[in-house]
């Protein structure tokens, strides 16, 4: 005979997480009020000390309104080019440079070292980088006499903030130094030298040709004096003569002039356009604030060290004493 069990389910033990009491932690939070707040006492006097002992830095800011979209010659210097026989759409300004290129500009390793060599008071910008010590690059035996040193490349893009807004295209330029008149003459220069550099771009090959078309307008000029006066010459010294070939010499004198002069006057046109291509390629900015030595300084911000120092030594023993609490708990759990 076979007897038959049904299978019996034994219930599975429950897994107990100990939770800690939030009221038993702020009970021993308030009994340890006089050890919390020594310990945020301790920690804001070691704030403000680090407040104190880090150098201070000033920051200032300069905003320029960017060059403006042209369409098209103005109706005077378009007039001028048809009477020069110049066609004005030849002399077009390009498009401006693109805003997003400005940021790539400043950062780029030519221009700051330009901009590095600037001078304030017979020192060099290099005294006043903050981050950036003298003697530390004196001691690379390895760097070329002359050469900019990587690290004072690297603090001076951390000085260096610039930014353009799309929408309205004023571009700001920020510049950070340990002194406030350095400061504001850096970040003048630094607008100054955009601007050239910006101009310089976009001029360049039109500079290039009004260059060009000069040499050449010079060497015509100077070969149609010089054909002037050798057919004066010979008409003088033949002005009574009836030969034959002195006429047919005189004729050759005078289309050999009239064929300088025509070669001459082209160019005399050519150059003109050239020089309103130069004034048309040239972007216009302006300066809507100006650099302004600071009253304060930008950093370090004191009363925030402080703060920060006050509420880490208070939260950091609270945190303590909640996880001696929950420690506590688990270790009560069977």
């Amino acid at each position: 005979m076979r007897f038959t069990y049904d299978k019996m389910t034994i219930p599975e033990r429950e897994t107990f997480r100990p939770e800690p009491d939030l009221a038993e932690w702020l009970r021993l939070c308030w009994r340890a009020r006089r050890s919390i707040a020594l310990c945020a006492l301790c920690t804001g006097l070691l704030a403000a000390g680090v407040a104190l002992v880090l150098p201070k830095a000033y920051t200032v800011t300069v905003k320029m309104a960017g060059e403006s979209r042209r369409t098209g010659m103005s109706p005077d210097l378009s007039g001028q080019s048809l009477l020069m026989g110049v066609d004005p759409i030849a002399l077009r300004p390009e498009e401006p440079v693109p805003t997003d290129l400005y940021p790539e500009i400043v950062v780029s390793t030519p221009f700051l070292a330009e901009f590095s060599h600037l001078q304030v008071d017979g020192k060099p910008l290099s005294a006043y980088v903050q981050g950036f010590r003298q003697k530390s690059v004196r001691k690379e035996a390895s760097a070329p006499t002359g050469a900019i040193p990587p690290r004072l490349l690297e603090c001076l893009r951390k000085s260096l903030t610039i930014y353009t807004d799309k929408k309205s295209g004023l571009t700001t330029l920020s510049v950070t130094l340990t002194d406030p008149l350095v400061a504001a003459v850096a970040a003048d220069s630094l607008a100054t030298r955009l601007e050239r550099y910006l101009i310089d771009w976009r001029t360049r090959k039109a500079r290039e040709d009004f260059s060009f078309v000069q040499e050449r307008f010079a060497e015509a000029q100077a070969d149609y004096f010089a054909a002037q006066e050798a057919y004066a010459r010979f008409s003088d010294a033949n002005q009574h003569t009836a030969r034959q070939s002195a006429a047919i010499e005189r004729d050759r004198l005078y289309q050999a002039q009239q064929l300088v002069y025509t070669l001459y006057a082209q160019l005399a046109g050519q150059l003109e356009a050239a020089r309103i291509a130069v004034q048309e390629q040239t972007p216009a900015f302006s300066i809507i604030e100006p650099a302004i030595v600071p009253a304060r300084h930008s950093s370090p911000r004191r009363s925030l060290i402080v703060l920060i120092g006050l509420l880490s030594g208070i939260v950091i023993p609270m945190i303590v004493l909640f996880g001696r609490l929950f420690l506590r708990e688990k270790g009560g759990v069977v």
